[in-house]
């Protein structure tokens, strides 16, 4: 009995795990921003944005040995000539609309119909110096960012949003108050990145596909070339 109260203990912790969820949050307030990643909805790590920072000075990085140089060098060419071939395969203008349109399928059905933007909280108070201005931009303001909330609606879900715009004649400078939260649980990218993953070995099994039947056509054209340059040369 204790080794089956072992394994449902682990399934337990890998099912929870898989549950936890991950995700990030923009805020901005009185010329601040910053952004934050979240697990299970406590911020880890917070980045301020739009901050100045000294360079870091990094340690010198080590020189390769001479012994490995030609290896190196070697592995990279054949990388580069595999890269080109592969390339010249992908010169097709109907494969590359189809992978495209594969990629933003995957893209659709297994990233964004599942993320949730929690928190959708946009103020902003539009201000300056014109009043006329104010106005034109207030305006300009509120079209793009109601059009661009309602196409965010069709691709993901919303669950409470909050848009207040208004002008500010009395203002010179426009305020801006940002709350933005999205999330994912673990087994939806989970889920997202096999999707990628398989999408990536289907196109190259393609493109080797398609590099390997361009070879064998030029070794196939290679002879029947040799063949009418020796004839011509024979009836000159």
């Amino acid at each position: 009995m204790r080794w089956y109260t072992i394994v449902l203990a682990i399934l337990l912790l890998l099912g929870l795990t898989l549950m936890l969820r991950f995700g990030v949050r923009l805020t901005s307030h009185a010329g601040r921003t910053s952004l934050a990643l979240q697990v299970g909805g406590i911020s880890v790590l917070r980045l301020p944005l739009g901050e100045r920072r000294p360079p870091k000075v990094g340690r010198r990085k080590k020189k390769k040995k001479e012994e490995t140089a030609p290896r190196a060098k070697q592995k990279d060419a054949g990388k580069k000539e595999e890269l080109s071939r592969l390339l010249a395969a992908a010169s097709d203008v109907d494969f590359v609309l189809e992978t495209l349109r594969k990629g933003l399928t995957v893209t659709r059905e297994k990233l964004l119909r599942r993320i949730v933007v929690n928190r959708l909280t946009v103020h902003i108070a539009v201000a300056a110096q014109d009043p006329m201005k104010t106005t034109l931009g207030y305006g300009a303001l509120s079209a793009s960012i109601y059009t661009a909330a309602s196409a965010l609606s069709r691709l993901v879900r919303i669950k409470h949003r909050d848009i207040a715009l208004a002008p500010d004649y009395a203002g010179v400078a426009c305020t801006v108050v940002l709350d933005i939260q999205i999330w994912l649980r673990l087994w939806q990218i989970v889920f997202a990145v096999a999707g990628y993953a398989a999408l990536w070995r289907e196109t190259l099994d393609i493109l080797k596909k398609k590099a390997a039947d361009g070879a064998k056509e030029q070794g196939n054209t290679a002879p029947a070339k040799a063949s009418s340059n020796k004839s011509a040369a024979a009836q000159a």
